[in-house]
C-alpha cells in the first residue's frame, strides 16, 4: 500500500460521507419516487433505502476505487496489506454492509478510529484501511463548504419528495396513463 499521502483523517471522511450520504439520498428519492407511480411495487420501498447505499458504495469503491465523495476528498479505501492494495469486491460488501451496521450498532461508537491506522470497526472487519490518495488541494475549504451545502439542500429535498408522495395517494382504479 502506498501511504505516501499518510492515511485519511476523520474529518476527511466525514466530509466524504457526508457528500456520499447525500447522494445516496438523491438516488432513494429517484427511485422511490418512481415505485411511488404504481402501487404494487410501493412495498419495495423499505427495501430499496436499505440496499441503494451498500450498493452504490460497494460498486463504487470496487468499480471506480472510491464513491464520489472519497473522491471529491482525495481518499481511498485500500487493503491493509501491502502485496494486494485493493480490496475484492467481497471486502467492500462486508464493509459497507454488515461492518457499518456494526459499526453504527452501539451508539455509533464503531466508526471512531482512535488508533495509529485510524481504522474503524468496519475497517478491522474487512481488513481495510482509508488512505489519502492525493494531496489535499487549495480548493478544500471551498469543497467543504460545497458538500455541507450540498448535504443540507438534499436533505431537504428528501424530506420535500417524501412528504409530497405521502400526501398525494394514487387511486388504481382511476389511475390512467397517457391520453384517451
Amino acid at each position: 500500500m502506498d501511504e505516501s499521502f499518510g492515511y485519511a483523517t476523520m474529518g476527511e471522511r466525514l466530509l466524504a460521507f457526508f457528500f456520499d450520504a447525500a447522494t445516496e439520498a438523491a438516488l432513494v428519492a429517484g427511485f422511490v419516487g418512481v415505485l411511488a407511480r404504481s402501487p404494487s411495487l410501493k412495498e419495495l420501498e423499505g427495501v430499496l433505502t436499505a440496499i441503494i447505499p451498500i450498493v452504490y458504495m460497494t460498486l463504487g469503491e470496487f468499480v471506480f476505487h472510491g464513491s464520489l465523495g472519497k473522491r471529491l476528498m482525495g481518499i481511498q479505501v485500500r487493503t491493509d496489506l501491502p502485496e494486494l492494495p485493493y480490496p475484492s469486491l467481497f471486502q467492500l460488501l462486508l464493509r459497507e454492509s454488515i461492518g457499518k451496521f456494526v459499526s453504527g450498532a452501539v451508539l455509533g461508537l464503531g466508526f471512531r478510529a482512535d488508533n495509529a491506522k485510524k481504522k474503524t470497526w468496519h475497517d478491522r472487519l474487512a481488513g481495510t484501511v482509508v488512505v489519502r490518495s492525493r494531496k489535499p488541494g487549495r480548493f478544500r475549504p471551498l469543497i467543504v463548504a460545497l458538500l455541507i451545502c450540498a448535504y443540507f439542500v438534499l436533505s431537504i429535498a428528501w424530506r420535500e419528495i417524501s412528504r409530497s408522495y405521502r400526501h398525494s395517494p394514487v387511486d388504481p382504479v382511476h389511475y390512467q396513463q397517457g391520453p384517451h
